[in-house]
């Protein structure tokens, strides 16, 4: 019993990682879409923030692992679900993200 509440718990760590992981890469996208693409900047805030993001979750992931593959796999398991369950609540709306081909289309010059 003991082994299966503390996979548990493991899983739903792995879970949290992934709404953090996720939640900071939509914070990311949006306020660089909010400042527009033409900030100097942009690359180097995106760079960053998957650094960042991805440093801490895999540190996180071993930690909580502690070294046995066992419970990594079930962290990434929790990891990996919560990515789709994310995808499936967050959605994309057609009214949010118009067709291309109404879009202004800027090529380089």
């Amino acid at each position: 019993m003991n082994t299966l509440l503390t996979l548990s718990l493991v899983f739903v760590a792995g879970g949290l990682l992934s709404l953090f992981f996720f939640a900071g890469l939509l914070f990311t996208v949006r306020l660089t879409i909010k400042q527009g693409l033409q900030s100097s900047f942009t690359g180097l805030w995106l760079m960053i923030s998957f650094l960042l993001r991805s440093t801490l979750v895999i540190g996180l992931l071993y930690w909580i692992g502690q070294n046995q593959w066992p419970r990594i796999a079930v962290a990434m398991l929790g990891f990996i679900i919560m990515r789709f369950v994310l995808l499936h609540w967050l959605g994309t709306s057609s009214s949010t993200h118009p067709p291309l081909k109404n879009r202004e289309v800027r090529h380089a010059p």
